[in-house]
């Protein structure tokens, strides 16, 4: 089921699944205790890195669809929040295979996506679609231009909860990354692209000032230039 998602085919016994499936038991016990429990997840990754691969990431969507739709609301919810919090760190953690670790978040994110709505869960919604944005715009696997693709999709999603007058900083973020994406993106005229590129540019200023903050601020100034030399070279 994961060749959709750039995973790599491999075969395993039934045995060695179920040793999968309970490493995926004891992480999700860990990440059941909230972000706040990053190093003790560390930890607990560091000893099993030889099971943070594209097995792995087919097992949480396997049990998810297998699972989900037999647990009570509570329980899901539940379940989808230590999901989440696994995403989190696992995109951030910097052992094992890069590759890997971003399919295993892009599988924790999407699943939560199952339980998590926008009318629902507006606020963790809106902060998995960011966090899907990051991930699809730094993936290796696949095709390029469709995971930037994914990833303006992603963060588009995202800004229909941060809205600027609500979540100005999440909304100036976001604005950010879409402009820094439209920047890479191969799809679509050229000119048109360098266009909205600067537009969200110019939308996250709205927020990041220099005076606010200067590092954000400079940061999106420079991809700016960038955007604007780019229009006048016609490149």
């Amino acid at each position: 089921m994961g060749k959709g998602f750039g995973f790599k085919t491999q075969t395993i016994s039934i045995k060695e699944r179920k040793v999968y499936r309970h490493f995926l038991d004891k992480v999700l016990q860990v990440a059941e205790q909230g972000l706040q429990k990053g190093q003790l997840l560390y930890s607990l990754l560091e000893k099993n890195l030889e099971k943070l691969n594209d097995v792995f990431a087919e097992v949480l969507r396997d049990w998810v669809a297998s699972s989900f739709p037999n647990l009570t609301k509570s329980n899901a919810r539940k379940k989808a929040k230590a999901i989440f919090v696994f995403s989190y760190w696992i995109r951030e953690f910097t052992q094992g295979d890069k590759e890997s670790n971003l399919e295993i978040a892009i599988g924790g994110y999407q699943s939560a996506l199952k339980i998590y709505t926008r009318s629902e869960d507006s606020t963790e919604w809106g902060n998995i679609n960011y966090n899907l944005g990051l991930i699809f715009r730094e993936r290796q696997r696949g095709i390029f231009g469709d995971n930037l693709e994914q990833a303006i999709k992603y963060f588009q999603n995202s800004l229909k909860v941060f809205t600027h007058e609500f979540f100005p900083e999440q909304w100036a973020r976001a604005n950010h990354n879409l402009g820094a994406t439209y920047c890479q993106r191969i799809y679509g005229e050229k000119s048109e692209n360098l266009e909205n590129a600067i537009i969200y540019f110019e939308n996250a200023l709205l927020v990041s000032t220099k005076q606010a903050y200067p590092d954000k601020w400079l940061a999106i100034k420079n991809d700016m230039a960038s955007a604007y030399i780019s229009c006048l070279q016609g490149e």
